[in-house]
This record gives structure tokens, sequence and C-alpha cells, in this order.
């Protein structure tokens, strides 16, 4: 929805312009009404609405004042002024303070009104789109330490902030990871929530897609208040976040944030991020975590695989029903103490080999295929079924259900 305040001196006027359209399935929200300048600045100051609808002439405070500190404070802001044919001159002003436009009051209808409210948005679109792409330069200007492109101002961050990362999960199907889109452009809801302020302390700054499964969110931190209060609005912030991705695109988004962070820690910040994403088959689904609260990646050895597979393809052809201990035993090594992401990767791969040696040597069908898997634990489950189907039909057709 796109916020709107309307703003006259006459409470008749404001219920007149208030009723002339159905403001919200025309994609408008009006947010606030206010019978001076004075007040319409403070729900201004409140809501941040993307347009202001005034009339010019009012007691205190006027429309052109009003345009004016508006326009200071907001060059994007859309303000229209509502003038009669006598103050036409007087109107003529606000283009020193860039006014959008001028509605002539007796000429105001359902008609003109929609035509302007959708030329409007047409031009608000178009300064999205651009917005968009300054947002994504200017983030990965920052995550990269690369210099500005010149013509383009720095955004003012200020010198407290946080970062979001979300991540999608890779897809785990016969022995192979395969990436999937994080595609939350169209989703609305998610946007609304992405963007909107918290307390007035969190406000959103901008965000750009990494990869395709990959999304880093910045946040700046406006008001002075302590560490624990800010701890606690970062962590709702990213449950926030967590709860509409599982609603609308699933369960295996990641969310990954850190704390209170100085602009110069950006960079460093995104790049450690970066290396515990990597490690988000080990976590539990729809995991939303602190970056502060993990243990740091250290390169680690990796596992020597060297006669399990033989020895579980002779646990297959033996009728052992120690098939789950020794896939069970297999996992550990890759698990604890630490999370060894390669030897996972080598592992499954030897697995998936072994299996279908196995399943082409005996000419025997494997389970059926089920829903996605993504965790190692998932993982674990899909080859004991797999092993265990290929043991149960090798001796006298039993299913892997007899061996659990």
């Amino acid at each position: 929805m796109i916020k709107v305040i309307l703003v006259d001196d006459e409470v008749l006027a404001l219920d007149y312009l208030e009723s002339l359209i159905d403001w919200e399935s025309e994609g408008f929200q009006v947010v606030g009404r206010a019978t001076g300048g004075k007040k319409a600045w403070a729900l201004y100051e409140k809501y941040k609405p993307e347009i202001v609808i005034s009339d010019i002439r009012m007691i205190g405070m006027d429309g052109l004042e009003l345009a004016g500190k508006i326009k200071e404070k907001n060059p994007a802001a859309i303000v229209v002024l509502l003038s009669a044919y006598k103050d036409f001159e007087y109107a003529q002003k606000g283009i020193q303070y860039g006014v959008s436009n001028y509605l002539l009051k007796h000429e105001l209808s359902e008609e003109s009104l929609l035509a302007e409210l959708t030329h409007i948005k047409a031009e608000l679109a178009k300064q999205s789109k651009k917005e968009k792409i300054y947002q994504e330069y200017f983030m990965k200007q920052l995550i990269y330490q690369q210099d500005a492109m010149p013509g383009l101002e720095e955004m003012d961050l200020g010198n407290r902030l946080f970062m979001i990362m979300l991540h999608r999960e890779d897809i785990f199907q016969n022995g192979v990871f395969t990436g999937q889109s994080l595609c939350i452009e169209n989703y609305e809801t998610i946007r609304n929530v992405m963007e909107a302020p918290l307390e007035e302390t969190v406000s959103y700054v901008a965000d750009a897609k990494m990869n395709e499964s990959h999304q880093i969110i910045l946040y700046q931190i406006e008001k002075e208040v302590s560490k624990y209060k800010i701890n606690h609005l970062i962590e709702e912030k990213s449950r926030q976040l967590a709860e509409v991705l599982k609603e609308t695109v699933g369960k295996e988004i990641n969310v990954l944030y850190s704390y209170e962070i100085r602009k110069s820690e950006i960079s460093f910040t995104f790049q450690k991020m970066s290396r515990q994403i990597r490690f988000a088959v080990f976590w539990e689904a729809g995991a939303c975590l602190a970056l502060e609260q993990m243990a740091e990646i250290e390169n680690q050895d990796s596992v020597v695989w060297g006669d399990e597979m033989m020895d579980l393809e002779s646990a297959v052809y033996k009728e052992s029903r120690d098939i789950k201990e020794m896939l069970d035993y297999l996992f550990d090594l890759v698990t604890y103490p630490q999370f060894k992401l390669k030897s996972l990767k080598e592992l499954v791969h030897l697995l998936e080999m072994t299996y279908r040696k196995i399943k082409e040597k005996e000419s025997v069908t494997g389970p059926d295929e089920k829903e996605n898997v993504y965790k190692i634990k998932d993982i674990r489950q899909y080859y004991t079924e797999r092993f265990l189907c290929l043991n149960g039909k090798i001796h006298e057709g039993e299913g892997a259900e007899d061996f659990r």
C-alpha cells in the first residue's frame, strides 16, 4: 500500500476528500488526517507517507510551508496541493519547493483524483526501481569495499548498524546438492516485513541479492537505547522475517543475523556470515541464528575414507542388521565434534555410488522418492532407508521397515 496523508483545516473537506474513492482498492492507504500544517508535519514524521495531499490555504502553517518542510526532509516525497483559482499565483511559489501538482478544489472529482493518483503511482514505481538499483549497488559497494560510482552520493548511515542474511537451502537428491532460488522479489508481504521500522529504533537501509539463494539486508539503529534492548529488537526483526519466509516460501529458509556493528565492519561481517551459511545443512530446519553465538569456522582435517564402503556393501549382502549403526557411525564422523562439509559431500558421493552399484548388480528397485531432503539428519535417513531396502530385497524380499 502507498501511504497517504490528507490535510485540510475544514473537517467536511477532509471527509469529502476521503470519501471520493475507495483508497485501499486502488492501492493506497490513508494513514492520517490533519486539520493544520503542524499536525500534518507530526503525522508525516510518524508515518513517512509517500504522498501528502494538502489544502494550500490554512491558518498557521499553510500548505506551502508544509511542502517545504516535507521536501527538505525527503526530496522524493510527493506533495499535491489543493487550491482555488484565486490562489493560483500564490500556489506557483510551490514550484521552488518541488510541489508535484495542483488540483483545483471546485473541480475535484473521483475521476480527477484517480487520474492524479494513477500518474503518481506510475512515477513512484519508476522511482522505486531506480532506488532499488542504487540500493543494491550501494550494498555491494560496502560489502566488497569498492569505490563509489561518480555522481552518486553516499547514504547517511551513521555508525550503528546490523545485517541479516537470508539463505535458501540446497535440495539433496540422489547424491547431489542442487541450489534453489530464494526468489522473494514477487512477495509483497516479505518486502513489507523487511522494510517496516521497529519501535522507531530499527530502520531499513538497503538490501541486495548476492546470488540466487542469498539476500543480504542492512538496517540502521537510530535511537540511543541499551545494548540489551538493541539485541532484543534485532532478534525480533529476524524472527519476523523467518516467520513470513516460512509462510510464503517454505521452511527451508535460514535467517542469520549479526548484532550491532559499525560501518567499517560490514565487509568483514558479510564474509563471516558467508562462511557460516555454507554449513546450513547441519542446522535445524528454518534456523534463525545470531552470528556472534556461533563458533568460528576453522580449517578442518577431512575424514579419510578407507574400507567403509566395502564394509557397508558386505553388510548388505550378509543380511546384517548393523547397516543402520554403520551409517550412523559414518555420519557422526562428519558431524562431531565439528561440522565437516567437504567430508559430508565426499561421503554422500561414495554412498550413492555404492547404492547404485548394488542396485544395478542385483536388478532391484529402491524405495519411492519422498519429499525433498535438506538437512543432514534427513540425508542420513535417506541412505538408511535405501540400504535397508536393498538388504531386504536381496534377502527374501523383506522391506526396509522390517529392519528399523
